[in-house]
């Protein structure tokens, strides 16, 4: 191995591998004697690292990670002790062999995703200096986590079934940015969303996708500035009280029992296009009468003109062009197109700084 290299991307056909019945090829730490100092960045897929026990470990490596790779709890304290300013650990599609400890006082980033747990498997995480986790499951169990001492973590991704039980908020108290992906009703709480603003006090910024059979989401919090609600199934009823939320997302079936108390929104992403007919295309929207940016997606047959106008009324918008394509563009005065400046309208320009509306058909 040359000297001064900086980085190593070790990437072994997994499929091959396992189509040939070959076994899973031993990367030596000893071909990196000479990088030792070097080397900051290193990836190694289908192939299992093996630290030689004299092997003085690699000082300057930041960032690792593993793919399709047996990981055990023997060879992960092997790694830690050898790379002792890891900040950046990646375990992607990786074969758990035993339950794992990860401890590391200089860990900032860790992810574990697209992994299968297949029998039990608990993950205890011991990072004082963490600031992002991300942790995505693709089978039908997750691990059992313990998240510990991680009072710098603030942003937490999760993409599985079930997180209360497994998982709990207890670790989370400080994150302030989130994203829960794929929880399914039958797995958790009936009331898993208010569990989360309850115990973490801290979050700003929530995104929920792909919720399946959360019937209800209360959402009560002063410090959340932004929510995303997006693909979220037949979510009965959803209540967001945020007295200092800023921007809203909402993208999916829309339903009458919408309700939301926010004096500080002022921007609106409203996606209704998801079915031909939708009964309530404009939710709760009438009645949000703060709003500065509005963006709005229905479908052809959803477009009541009395609707849209009552809309406008109560948005403030004082002329809107309906164009074949359903859009407003800004221009200048000249009626040339720009950024910032105005909207164009059949009866000449609207002066910027009037919220402003687009349709998308």
């Amino acid at each position: 191995m040359a000297k001064g290299v900086k980085r190593i991307e070790l990437l072994l056909a997994y499929e091959t591998r396992l189509h040939l019945g070959l076994k899973t090829f031993q990367f030596s730490f000893d071909i990196l004697s000479g990088t030792d100092t070097t080397l900051t960045y290193l990836y190694l897929q289908s192939c299992y690292p093996k630290l030689p026990l004299e092997f003085s470990g690699l000082k300057n490596l930041k960032t690792l990670v593993l793919h399709y790779v047996a990981v055990r709890q023997n060879g992960l304290d092997n790694l830690f002790s050898n790379c002792i300013y890891l900040e950046d650990l990646t375990l992607d599609a990786c074969d758990y062999k035993s339950d794992l400890k990860i401890i590391s006082p200089s860990l900032f980033h860790l992810n574990i995703i697209n992994c299968r747990v297949i029998t039990e498997r608990n993950i205890d995480i011991i990072v004082s200096n963490l600031s992002s986790f991300e942790y995505y499951c693709i089978g039908e169990f997750v691990h059992i986590m313990n998240i510990e001492e991680a009072h710098m973590l603030s942003k937490f991704s999760f993409r599985g079934y079930e997180i209360y039980e497994p998982v709990g908020f207890s670790g989370l108290k400080n994150v302030t940015t989130i994203v829960l992906n794929g929880l399914r009703e039958i797995l958790q709480p009936t009331n898993v969303v208010s569990l989360l603003f309850s115990e973490c006090l801290q979050l700003e910024d929530v995104t929920f996708k792909n919720f399946r059979g959360i019937n209800d989401m209360n959402i009560i919090s002063p410090n959340l500035r932004h929510l995303k609600i997006i693909d979220c199934g037949y979510t009965q009823r959803i209540d967001i009280n945020a007295l200092n939320l800023a921007s809203f997302e909402y993208n999916g079936n829309t339903r009458r029992n919408i309700s939301v108390t926010a004096p500080m929104l002022s921007r609106v992403f409203w996606n209704a296009a998801k079915r031909a007919l939708n009964p309530h295309p404009f939710g709760p929207i009438t009645t949000l009468q703060h709003i500065e940016n509005l963006a709005i997606i229905i479908s052809t047959s959803q477009v009541l003109v009395d609707g849209l106008m009552a809309l406008l009324d109560v948005v403030g918008l004082n002329v809107i062009l309906f164009m074949r394509t359903s859009k407003i563009k800004r221009c200048d005065r000249a009626g040339v197109s720009v950024d910032e400046a105005s909207v164009e309208t059949e009866g000449g320009c609207v002066p910027a700084g009037t919220p402003t509306l687009k349709l998308v058909r």
